[in-house]
């Protein structure tokens, strides 16, 4: 009988230590797999990069940008729903365009508009995603989550 509860006891330990070991889900996905997951990316924060202090500085995303949803599909389309408060009643509804990401998935170039505009991923996960945009010596970073 010992023997019956010293390998029950090894099979428990054992099934324990297989179930603790289990990969995150986020480092199973893609970085495709992760932005096309969500129905939608809602903007939380943005800030302006000052060179002179070498500080970022959040700025108040206004209530009207807060409920636009932005969704990446799989097949490079972004669509962009400007949600019930629009920033000027001449805005779109929807703004359509295409993005895809650099070979090493540390960016993502956008095309709205007929502007296309390269951005720095810094940050990624199934729930945020941080991105930086570089124009000239002006620099943003907005951060969405779903």
């Amino acid at each position: 009988m010992p023997n019956f509860k010293i390998s029950l006891l090894l099979l428990l330990l054992s099934a324990g230590f297989f179930t603790a070991c289990n990969k995150d889900d986020d480092d199973d996905k893609s970085k495709t797999e992760i932005l096309t997951g969500p129905s939608c990316w809602l903007t939380v924060k943005s800030e302006t990069f000052d060179a002179n202090s070498g500080v970022w500085i959040e700025s108040q995303v206004p209530n009207c940008d807060k409920d636009d949803c932005t969704r990446f599909y799989s097949d490079g389309v972004i669509i962009i729903d400007e949600g019930p408060l629009l920033c000027d009643a001449g805005d779109p509804l929807t703004i359509e365009g295409t993005w895809f990401l650099s070979l090493d998935e540390s960016s993502i170039t956008l095309t709205l508009d007929g502007v296309t505009v390269p951005a720095k991923i810094i940050e990624i996960s199934d729930n945020k995603l941080v991105v930086e945009i570089e124009f000239l010596s002006y620099k943003t970073r907005t951060t969405y989550n779903n």
